[in-house]
């Protein structure tokens, strides 16, 4: 998220009343906090994606061993998806920008809504004083 939609949240999380608050905070949880389904298609793709950048990550950083290189011994031959690779990078980095994106204006409504809470507590609520309570309660004695 770049500075102007920043900014832009900012001022509509403060022309926010309380109920559209809670409302922008259930809209921005954490989807990866729910449980794994695998009826969930884009946990299944997510899951697919981090199989495969994990095990294309194994492959580039094996270290290669004089195994296979004298005599009787074949090489292996490995093909590497990088396109697929490449995609899935990319798109992970996609999802963890959007999974902070989401955490900033999380916080910021939680900050906004705390604001809230603690300027209802501030609230000047006149206390009855201990006469008006004796007078009270003496008129509804008689």
């Amino acid at each position: 998220m770049d500075d102007v939609e920043l900014l832009d949240w900012q001022f509509r999380i403060a022309k926010m009343d309380r109920s559209e608050l809670e409302v922008t905070l259930r809209a921005m949880a954490d989807p990866d906090a729910k449980p794994f389904s695998l009826h969930d298609p884009e946990a299944v793709a997510r899951l697919a994606r981090q199989s495969l950048i994990g095990s294309t990550e194994a492959m580039l950083n094996r270290v290669p061993s004089n195994v296979g290189s004298g005599p009787g011994g074949g090489k292996r031959t490995v093909t590497v998806d990088l396109h697929g690779y490449y995609e899935a990078k990319t798109a992970e980095d996609a999802e963890a920008q959007d999974r902070a994106d989401r955490a900033e204006i999380r916080a910021m409504c939680e900050r906004r809504l705390a604001h809230m809470r603690h300027r209802e507590e501030l609230r000047h609520v006149p206390e009855t004083s201990p006469l008006k309570a004796f007078i009270t309660a003496y008129e509804a004695s008689e």
